[in-house]
C-alpha cells in the first residue's frame, strides 16, 4: 500500500523543470531524485529526506541555458552506481547528456552531450531511455526512431561516454527493437531488457 504523502508541481513553489515528467531517478543511498520534464527539456533535482522520503527542490538543468544542449524533450534519466554521473536523453534533440553529480549535494554540473549521427555514434534518434550497468562500465541508451539500442562506455573519473555499438532491428539477427523504449539492466549486470 501506499500513503500520498505530498504533490511538487511545475511552477508552484518554485520548483521548475517538471512539465510532463517522463523519467525519475534515485540517487544510491536515496538522497536526491532527479525527473526528466519533457516539456520543459530539463531535469530538476530534488534533495530527499531519507527519513521522511519528503523532497526539496534543489535546481533544474534546462537545455539551451550554461551550454547545456541535448535535453529537448528529454525523456529518461539514471545515475551512475558510484553517484558520480547523472545521465538523461533528450527524444527531439537524439542525444544522451552528460552530468557530473556533487556528491555533497546532489547538484549537477553539465559535461557533454552524444548525438545520434555525430562522431558515428548511432541508434539515439528519438532518444527515449537509459540505463547504467551496475559496475558503472556501461551505459545504454534506447532509440525510438531509430529501433536501435546504443552502447557506450562510461569513464568514472570524467563520466564521459566512447560509443561502443548499436543493436538495430531486422539488422544482424537482432529482432523485437521496433519503436523501443524503456531499457533495464539486470542487477547482476549479465542481461539488458529492452521492450519494443
Amino acid at each position: 500500500r501506499v500513503t500520498l504523502r505530498e504533490i511538487h508541481e511545475d511552477g508552484v513553489n518554485g520548483v521548475n523543470g517538471i512539465q510532463r515528467t517522463r523519467g525519475i531517478a534515485i540517487s544510491p543511498g536515496g538522497a536526491t531524485v532527479y525527473a526528466a520534464g519533457s516539456n520543459d527539456n530539463a531535469v530538476a533535482v530534488f534533495q530527499r529526506d531519507p527519513a521522511t522520503g519528503h523532497l526539496t527542490y534543489l535546481e533544474n538543468q534546462h537545455d539551451g541555458a550554461g551550454g547545456i544542449s541535448g535535453l529537448a524533450r528529454a525523456r529518461g534519466v539514471a545515475v551512475s552506481p558510484d553517484n558520480a554521473c547523472v545521465y538523461a536523453v533528450g527524444g527531439d534533440a537524439d542525444a544522451l547528456v552528460v552530468f557530473a553529480r556533487s556528491a555533497a549535494t546532489g547538484r549537477l554540473s553539465f559535461v557533454e552531450v552524444q548525438r545520434d549521427d555525430t562522431n558515428q555514434v548511432d541508434g539515439l534518434n528519438g532518444a527515449q531511455a537509459v540505463a547504467v550497468s551496475p559496475d558503472g562500465v556501461y551505459v545504454y541508451a534506447t532509440g525510438e526512431v531509430d529501433d536501435g539500442l546504443a552502447v557506450f562506455r562510461r569513464d568514472p573519473a570524467t563520466c564521459r561516454l566512447t560509443f561502443v555499438e548499436v543493436y538495430r532491428n531486422t539488422i544482424g539477427g537482432v529482432s523485437g527493437l521496433d519503436s523501443v523504449q524503456p531499457v533495464l539492466v539486470s542487477p547482476d549486470g549479465l542481461s539488458v531488457y529492452t521492450g519494443g
